[in-house]
């Protein structure tokens, strides 16, 4: 998010100009929705603060850290199901190894 004036849409009264750094400290206060029409410049065009970068940063780093998680441990289950399954292929070969030497 730049550095820039911005304005808020509240109960249908603009307000601001506001800095990037006030806009995104309302937001990490909660006084700030994410569905609160915002836009950048007297004339810019309103958006929802939701669509703003960076705006709501605590909500992406606990976003990323959540799919981080998730994707750490999806593949485990895979992985353990393939290595017992190497085991049992490896025995069943030197076990049928052995009995050819046997006889």
């Amino acid at each position: 998010m730049s550095a820039s004036e911005w304005y808020v849409k509240i109960d249908s009264r603009t307000r601001g100009p506001l800095s990037g750094a006030a806009l995104r400290r309302a937001a990490e206060r909660g006084s700030l929705a994410r569905s609160t029409l915002v836009r950048r410049g007297a004339a810019g065009p309103w958006v929802v603060a939701s669509q703003i970068r960076g705006l709501f940063p605590q909500e992406v780093e606990k976003r990323a850290e959540s799919i981080k998680d998730e994707n750490s441990y999806s593949a485990l289950p895979s992985i353990l199901a393939i290595a017992i399954l190497l085991v049992c292929a490896i025995a069943i070969a030197s076990s049928s190894y052995l009995l050819t030497k046997a006889f």
